[in-house]
Parts: structure tokens; C-alpha cells; sequence
């Protein structure tokens, strides 16, 4: 029975990765988003005082220089001259004492965050901005710590884009093998598990920014990353929730394109749940329904979809009634 039921599960998913060798070329995948570099930090400020969310800094009169204002003064100082260690440990000490108010807090945390990042520390910066976030939900700083969390995650996922182009060389015939992901002793990165990493920062920077502007772009990175690790379950809920949550996105139809391969891949055939063949259902009535550039150019292809999932569906009424 086992060996029948792994007969049928490798019958299906060839089936459907025939589905997914069907598409364009031009089909999204991770390595067609921009390439980063590192992530450039903002010129130090020209002039001394209080920063303000837009990257400027606003002159600020401090009378006691031994005060929370004060040390916080100096420090902005010392990030205006480029020194951003000795900043840091002001920024820190200060971020650690929940007596001082609430906005020095709040400023402090951020400058930290600035500084690990100026260093390169971008690690350590991540997890300041997560922080943040965390203990201040409506800090003045949000925009910019989700674009410096998402900027840096988009950094470390370039070992990944490179091990998709060798996979994809390697299927062309160009090369024997794919580079594996080793740890690393660069500051910029994570010492083990970048992409893991990168993915928790994507997934913050969608938590704590639901409807912003760069949550559908986390998700859909997120969702192509776990479709390269053939973890088609993972990748199905990162790209139905495009769908779900930003049906506007300009990612929206590759992710349901991506969604319906998804859900046909993690069905395991016929003998499994038969739930994700329904979804792919919806999801295919949906693409013609609502993503004109589906319905008009991949329709072949969304046909095809409605073939293989009736067929499903059919073999498994089928084996219901024999039981």
C-alpha cells in the first residue's frame, strides 16, 4: 500500500513539476529582484542635534551636559564626526536605563542601531531595529528601521541568488555542481544560517509593517527562497498571502502563479488531504477572474491546472467509494 501510495506521489508531482517546466521564462523567482550590495548608510550629518525621522538633524540647546539630553547630545556628536563605536556605547548605556524619558529612550535605541549599522555590524543592527519596534510600536523611526531591516535581509539572501544561477547553470549543463552556503566570519553576516536569518528579518519587517509598502516584497522573497528549498507548503502560504492580503501588489500574479505550482507540489497525490487541490481550484478561477494578465497570457497554462486538479479530485472520489 505504501509503495503504491509513493508510486502515485511521485506520479503527481512529476506531473506537475511538467506544469511548472510549462512556464515562461520570465516566471518571478528570487534572483529577478533588484541585487543590493551592502546597505549604504546616510552621510553623517552635517550639524549637530536632534535626529529626525527623514535622516535630518535638528539643532538642539542642552543646558546640563550630564543629563540623559546631554549624553545623548554628545553622542550625536561623536555620530556626526563619524565615530560611531564611541557613539554606540553612549547610544547603549543609555538605551539601558528605563528611568531616563521615554523619547531618550526611543532615540537611543535607533542611534545604537545606526551605529552598529555605520560599522557593519548589520547582525546586531537587525536585531536593535527588531527591538525597537518591539518596545516602541509607534516609534517615529518605523519607516526607516523596516527599510534598514529589509534592506539587510535583501543583502544576505545574494547566497542564495548565487546558488539559484549555479542550480540553474548546473540544469543547462554548465557546471557540475552548486556552491554550498559555509559559515562566515564577515561581520556583515551571520555566522551560520544566513538565509534562515534573512528570512526572520523579512518575516519582522512584514509584522510589524502589515499594509506598508514593503510587506508584499518580504513575502514574496520569503516564499521564493522556501520554493528553491522545494519546501512547497512554506512557499504555498507566502505567496497566497500576496493574494490574500495585497491583491493590488504588482508581485500579485507571479504569486499566484506560484501559489497553484505550490499547492499542487505539497499535495503529495491523491491519497493525501485533498484540501490544497481545492485551494488550487479557487486560486486558478481566481487568476482568471481577477489577474487579467494571467487569464490572457498563461492560459494555457491555467487550464492546464484544471485538468490535472480535476483529475485529482477524481482519482480520489474514486478511491473513496472503492474503500
Amino acid at each position: 500500500m505504501d509503495d503504491r501510495r509513493n508510486q502515485q506521489g511521485a506520479w503527481w508531482t512529476a506531473l506537475a513539476c511538467g506544469f511548472l517546466m510549462s512556464l515562461t521564462p520570465g516566471c518571478a523567482t528570487l534572483d529577478n529582484l533588484p541585487l543590493v550590495g551592502a546597505p549604504k548608510g546616510l552621510p553623517p550629518p552635517a550639524e549637530s542635534g536632534v535626529l529626525l525621522p527623514d535622516g535630518t538633524f535638528e539643532a538642539a540647546t542642552i543646558t546640563d551636559p550630564n543629563s540623559p539630553e546631554g549624553r545623548l547630545a554628545s553622542g550625536k556628536e561623536l555620530f556626526r564626526q563619524g565615530n560611531y563605536a564611541h557613539a554606540e556605547r553612549i547610544f547603549r548605556r543609555l538605551g539601558k536605563n528605563k528611568k531616563h524619558p521615554l523619547p531618550v529612550l526611543e532615540e537611543a535605541r535607533f542611534l545604537e542601531a545606526e551605529c552598529l549599522r555605520m560599522q557593519g555590524h548589520y547582525p546586531r543592527a537587525a536585531d536593535t531595529y527588531v527591538d525597537l519596534l518591539n518596545k516602541f510600536d509607534r516609534t517615529q523611526y518605523k519607516e526607516q528601521a523596516i527599510q534598514r531591516m529589509y534592506d539587510i535581509a535583501n543583502y544576505w539572501l545574494d547566497d542564495t541568488r548565487n546558488q539559484m544561477r549555479e542550480d540553474r547553470e548546473r540544469k543547462e549543463g554548465k557546471r557540475w555542481l552548486v556552491s554550498p552556503i559555509f559559515i562566515t566570519f564577515d561581520k556583515t553576516k551571520p555566522f551560520l544560517d544566513r538565509e534562515g536569518r534573512a528570512i526572520e528579518k523579512l518575516e519582522q519587517v512584514r509584522y510589524h509593517d502589515v499594509a506598508g509598502p514593503l510587506a508584499d516584497k518580504a513575502l514574496f522573497m520569503c516564499g521564493c527562497v522556501k520554493f528553491f528549498r522545494n519546501d512547497f507548503a512554506e512557499a504555498d502560504y507566502y505567496f497566497s498571502q500576496i493574494h490574500e492580503r495585497h491583491p493590488n501588489s504588482e508581485l500579485a500574479p507571479q504569486a499566484v502563479e506560484l501559489a497553484i505550482i505550490s499547492k499542487h507540489l505539497s499535495t503529495g497525490g491523491s491519497d493525501y488531504d485533498g484540501r490544497k487541490v481545492a485551494e488550487a481550484r479557487m486560486l486558478v478561477h481566481a487568476a482568471f477572474n481577477n489577474y487579467p494578465e494571467l487569464a490572457d497570457n498563461k492560459k494555457e497554462f491555467l487550464s492546464r491546472q484544471l485538468v490535472g486538479i480535476t483529475l485529482q479530485q477524481a482519482e480520489k472520489d474514486f478511491k473513496v467509494e472503492q474503500r
